[in-house]
């Protein structure tokens, strides 16, 4: 199977990632995002989205506790920041956008 053709993911390859997240229940471990991200060249660039809308750089990578299905809202992120014993180590990859800093300190 040929997972790139011409910089573009073939159908195939999208239809893997679908299945991965289908069977895993949108779990992702470190191992298995470094299998997805070896399908890409090592020089393109990562984002996250933006808060309302664009992209930005990552710039923050941290492992965090969380607490698993703590928020019910859309606008909340599924999991919840926790200081509990019971609570989930993760690694997060953020970003802001820090272009309205520079606007702020002129």
């Amino acid at each position: 199977m040929q997972k790139r053709q011409q910089g573009k993911l073939t159908d195939d390859f999208q239809s893997t990632i679908l299945l991965y997240w289908n069977i895993n229940s949108n779990k992702m471990t470190i191992q298995e995002l470094i299998g997805l991200l070896a399908n890409y060249p090592p020089g393109m660039r990562v984002v996250v989205r933006g808060y309302e809308d664009g992209y930005n750089d990552i710039d923050t990578i941290k492992e965090v506790s969380i607490i698993l299905n703590a928020n019910e809202e859309w606008y909340y992120g599924t999991h919840a920041d926790s200081r509990d014993d019971s609570s989930v180590q993760a690694l997060l990859l953020a970003g802001e956008n820090r272009n309205g800093e520079e606007e702020l300190n002129r």
